[in-house]
């Protein structure tokens, strides 16, 4: 039979507590921002993934020759 359907009140109780004290865990939990160093990026796809990581509001730095494309993105860090 299923583990859930034999427990008692107690332990049921118990089960259901925790889990939503699990829920609200993460909001106490400041995020932290994550950083991504893109290789190249101004030609092909990299333009695409750079505009998605800003989007997500991640802190991008690009590393390039700044021979293609070196006036995009020039709020960026390089």
């Amino acid at each position: 039979m299923n583990k859930i359907l034999l427990m008692n009140r107690k332990k049921f109780i118990q089960l259901c507590a925790s889990t939503a004290a699990g829920m609200y865990l993460p909001s106490f939990i400041k995020p932290v921002k994550k950083k991504v160093l893109i290789l190249g990026g101004t030609n092909f796809v990299g333009p695409y993934i750079i505009k998605e990581a800003v989007a997500k509001d991640w802190d991008v730095t690009i590393f390039n020759r700044g021979i293609t494309n070196p006036q995009l993105f020039p709020e960026l860090k390089k």
